[in-house]
């Protein structure tokens, strides 16, 4: 049985059925995955899915499918560079080795293709875009998916709508010169400009349908969760006995090991959000991230206490503070961090009373949004376990108060002798 939609899910998922070629626009955390799996899973001619996206949410795709469309489920691929795997009927492929698959792919007869994060397709003479605009767009069904309908140069939406209507934007150079301030200048032809949205957006509509949160906020809860499983290095030994020291250490090594997909996540994350809040747990994850982002601060427990306020203040006002990193035991209680609405957790707590509290420094008094609450996992892991308790809060008390152990639960559900 598969989950519920709410109210203006439905509607968008209705909408889907009668738009065959289409841009999918809701603001991020409103569901977009869902609406189009939904489709899927209702239209019984839509047999042959591929799902493009960055690497970071392949998995995702695949977990989401397994409730939403579960007519899939066993019918699935997802390729990498490395992978023999062929496609199948639900193929989730990267848009970073898409070049390199798009003959395979090319031989399969899709009758759905989605784009996710469909801004990864702007350049229209990178590698990606030319294997998927002169390849794929002929499928009965596609779905463009992005939060951010109009960037900030509106030239980076024309590949995207002439795959959608070839007819209507044919002429590239027509279309940056009423959109872009195109014109020819000393040094040719510039088209970086933004011009005439108002008319841009309104011829939009018949390809497009957004909702933004404020839109329906009533429907939402006030907190919302997704786990987002990231492709990383499986740390785990598979050994039979395992002590909690050595499973600290494995959730130390695992919190490394997936610093680089976290990473990859966040700057897609950052296309659609202007501010992030990333709670780590180990030391030297944090300062993996807070090298990787030059618009970032970083509180931990090292930080000395005359240097936290300004920290908290810096990504409170300053609109080039892109990312607050927190380490959960230093910075998860006593400060305010409503300039962000988006919660990422790139390390889990084993007590999941400090994970509501990290969450409840976006979410408090002088928020007006819905906070969106991201879990960033490994497939198999000791947090995509952990992730699973908290979001659907079984076990959590027994944890919190020390009535289960934590290493034979996390060894049953490795095993499949307990699914969460």
């Amino acid at each position: 049985m598969t989950p519920q939609l709410l109210p203006f899910q439905q509607e968008g998922t209705a909408w889907l059925k009668s738009h065959f070629r289409c841009l999918l626009a809701d603001e991020m955390g409103l569901g977009k995955t869902v609406q189009v799996l939904s489709l899927a899973q209702e239209l019984p001619g839509i047999q042959k899915v591929l799902i493009v996206c960055p690497a970071s949410l392949k998995l995702n795709w695949v977990r989401e499918m397994k409730m939403w469309a579960p007519k899939f489920s066993g019918r699935h691929e997802v390729l990498s560079g490395a992978t023999i795997g062929r496609p199948a009927d639900f193929t989730v492929v990267n848009y970073d080795i898409l070049a390199g698959r798009i003959d395979e792919l090319a031989g399969t007869a899709w009758d759905l293709v989605v784009a996710d994060e469909a801004h990864n397709l702007k350049n229209i003479t990178a590698k990606r875009s030319s294997a998927f605009f002169g390849n794929l767009i002929a499928a009965n069904r596609l779905i463009l998916l992005s939060g951010t309908p109009i960037p900030n140069r509106p030239k980076e939406l024309w590949p995207l709508l002439r795959a959608l209507d070839e007819e209507v934007w044919a002429d590239r150079e027509k279309f940056e010169y009423a959109y872009c301030g195109g014109h020819y200048g000393d040094r040719g032809w510039w088209a970086d400009g933004a011009t005439n949205l108002g008319e841009l957006n309104a011829k939009l509509q018949p390809y497009m349908l957004r909702r933004l949160k404020k839109d329906v906020l009533t429907e939402l809860p006030d907190k919302f969760y997704q786990t987002v499983e990231l492709e990383t290095k499986n740390v785990w030994s598979d050994k039979d006995e395992i002590s909690l020291d050595e499973m600290a250490t494995l959730r130390r090594e695992e919190g490394m090991a997936k610093v680089s997909s976290v990473c990859e996540h966040l700057e897609d994350l950052l296309v659609e959000r202007k501010k992030i809040v990333v709670f780590h747990y180990h030391r030297e994850v944090g300062l993996a991230l807070f090298n990787h982002f030059p618009k970032s601060v970083w509180l931990h427990g090292g930080t000395e206490n005359g240097v936290r306020q300004s920290l908290v203040e810096r990504f409170q006002n300053d609109n080039n503070t892109e990312l607050f990193i927190g380490q959960i035991q230093a910075a998860g209680e006593g400060i305010t961090l409503t300039a962000s609405d988006t919660v990422c957790f790139a390390e889990l707590d084993w007590v999941p009373g400090r994970m509501n509290q990290a969450t409840d420094r976006c979410h408090r008094i002088g928020q007006k949004n819905n906070v969106l609450v991201q879990h960033l996992v490994g497939e198999g892991t000791f947090d995509a376990w952990m992730s699973e308790l908290l979001i659907k809060k079984s076990l959590n008390a027994g944890i919190a108060l020390g009535d289960i152990d934590p290493v034979a639960e996390f060894k049953k559900y490795k095993t499949g002798e307990r699914k969460c």
